[in-house]
């Protein structure tokens, strides 16, 4: 009789034995599954997510067919970002727009990797008079995020934030992405 309670608790030690590694094995597959879907998505994947090349204004006008702003345009969007900074370094200040021209100098000096001149041009930008001034926030946090400086971007896009600046929705969006 000692034998058959034997068998008996050795077959529930085997059924509890499998349940264990039934459960060890649905963990483990839970897990890849959570690291492979939930990858972090790079500084420069977000970057480009965020850049919004196509949204930047036009330069392009129906009554000036030659305007080198609009050529300047047509070289960024071409990605010859060489080529058309030289037009927009070359602008004078008082030039109509300066604001778009600054932004798309300052992008064309980041996706050239001109960093510390990007930096310039979007402080040029912030400290400036202009009308659409605060918006050098947005494209410095942009400039910031390439460069993988993840605290100072999540410290501008704070201040966009909590001062409510251009793109404070995109920059909340952006945030959440650093959590």
């Amino acid at each position: 009789s000692t034998t058959a309670s034997f068998n008996t608790s050795d077959q529930n030690n085997k059924s509890r034995r499998i349940y264990y590694y039934l459960a060890a094995a649905s963990v483990v597959v839970f897990l890849g599954f959570q690291f492979f879907f939930n990858q972090n998505v790079s500084n420069q994947d977000l970057y480009n997510d965020y850049v919004g090349l196509s949204d930047l204004p036009s330069f392009v006008s129906r009554n000036d067919e030659a305007n080198t702003l609009s050529e300047a345009q047509n070289l960024f969007e071409a990605k010859k970002y060489d080529e058309a900074l030289t037009i927009f370094q070359s602008q004078p200040d008082d030039v109509e727009n300066k604001s778009n021209v600054l932004i798309y100098q300052g992008i064309a000096q980041t996706e050239l990797g001109r960093y510390k001149e990007a930096e310039d041009t979007f402080n040029s930008l912030i400290n400036s008079d202009l009308l659409d001034a605060k918006k050098g926030y947005w494209y410095k946090a942009l400039l910031y995020l390439k460069q993988s400086r993840v605290e100072d971007t999540k410290e501008i896009l704070n201040r966009i934030v909590s001062e409510n600046l251009f793109n404070k929705k995109k920059a909340q969006d952006l945030l959440s992405e650093f959590q």
